[in-house]
């Protein structure tokens, strides 16, 4: 995902840190429903749904962008949870 990101193929990026994302919850026997209720605190996957956002902010769609910096920030990322709570995008609403 990193190669495609630099090489600013952010589409080609996002398919593969969504197979990063899919893989380490499997690896934990998580769920996405897991993340959106803020139970899987990870740096790997904060950082992929981190860089997924980057790369919709590239391809300007900023609302998918902003959904995925929410997840990040569920996942414990500190610069998402700042973004957050800067832009007024509620991530906390999630927890439970």
């Amino acid at each position: 995902g990193d190669v495609a990101m630099e090489m600013k193929k952010y589409s080609e990026a996002i398919i593969y840190f969504e197979k990063c994302i899919n893989l380490d919850l499997q690896s934990i026997s998580k769920t996405m429903n897991d993340v959106m209720r803020g139970k899987v605190k990870n740096e790997y996957i904060a950082e992929s749904f981190w860089n997924i956002a980057v790369c919709y902010q590239n391809l300007s769609s900023d609302s998918k962008a902003d959904n995925y910096i929410i997840r990040s920030a569920l996942c414990g990322k500190e610069k998402a949870i700042s973004f957050c709570k800067k832009y007024r995008l509620s991530y906390e609403s999630y927890l439970e």
